[in-house]
């Protein structure tokens, strides 16, 4: 519906332009002016809504792997999905969730556990001899953890 909707507003009559940035510019310009009507059943004006929205997605946090560990995160994801070369993906995937449940998840804890499912042993990861792994929380979320975001978009 959108994509009819921008097609009979902004595309027809054909837009002429002498430019693709002049095209941008006028089509940028039909949404601001457009930011000043009301949409559906809506009280608040498009650019009202639009505002609103734009304050509220500002302050989301970022993904957590990303975050706590960067780049290295993604490698070890990368090295995680490697597993897949040597291993079936059902073998990867419980070798994940045992990691996730042992509270360690980096790429050497489920290396480990897919190692020793391959070799049919029981798997000896004793975290304690490896300090250096990341652990982790996981957790169900609670409606609450999205009212502090509101809180702190109102301070």
């Amino acid at each position: 519906g959108l994509v009819k909707f921008a097609r009979a507003n902004f595309m027809a009559p054909v837009p002429v332009a002498a430019s693709y940035e002049a095209l941008n510019a006028m089509l940028a310009e039909r949404c601001r002016l457009r930011q000043s009507d009301r949409a559906g059943r809506h009280a608040e004006t498009i650019g009202e809504r639009l505002a609103a929205d734009l304050v509220a997605l500002q302050h989301l946090p970022g993904v957590a792997l990303v975050q706590r560990m960067g780049n290295r995160g993604k490698r070890e994801f990368i090295q995680v999905l490697r597993l897949l070369e040597i291993a079936a993906k059902e073998v990867v995937a419980t070798a994940v969730s045992d990691a996730i449940h042992l509270g360690a998840i980096g790429f050497d804890a489920v290396r480990q556990i897919v190692l020793a499912r391959i070799e049919r042993r029981p798997a000896r990861l004793d975290l304690t001899a490896y300090p250096y792994l990341p652990g982790t929380e996981v957790r169900m979320t609670r409606a609450a953890d999205y009212a502090a975001l509101l809180q702190e978009q109102a301070a």
